[in-house]
């Protein structure tokens, strides 16, 4: 009995092979760009924080229940998260952050981290 050699193997790495090409082919504009985001200015980070968190405070003494201060503490938290950093600010950012985060845990029934974070904001919001 004799074994017929097939192309198929061949044929089917050959056309993967072009797939592969043509994918990478039409998005890599779209790969090159989310790779490399623009590096942003400290003065540009500042104004999108405080957009994103300016007026926290006023707004949490206008809430007028535990839930509306949570979904606002969250919000803030989200707005935040997305926001290029410059290296200048990383600390900071963190800091933010981890604030509000601590915040939220308080806001939902730990009355002592919610004092604590509440005073660490005042400390570090203030500060910048």
């Amino acid at each position: 009995m004799t074994h017929h050699k097939t192309w198929f193997p061949v044929i089917v790495i050959a056309l993967t092979a072009l797939l592969g090409l043509f994918i990478y082919s039409v998005f890599k504009e779209r790969i090159e760009i989310s790779a490399r985001p623009e590096p942003v200015t400290v003065a540009v980070y500042e104004a999108q924080v405080q957009v994103a968190v300016g007026a926290l405070l006023a707004d949490l003494l206008a809430a007028v229940s535990d839930a509306d201060r949570l979904a606002l503490v969250q919000k803030a938290r989200e707005d935040l998260l997305p926001l290029l950093v410059p290296a200048a600010k990383k600390d900071l950012h963190l800091e933010m952050v981890m604030i509000l985060s601590q915040w939220i845990a308080g806001l939902k029934g730990d009355a002592a981290k919610q004092a604590a974070a509440e005073a660490r904001w005042q400390i570090l919001y203030g500060a910048d």
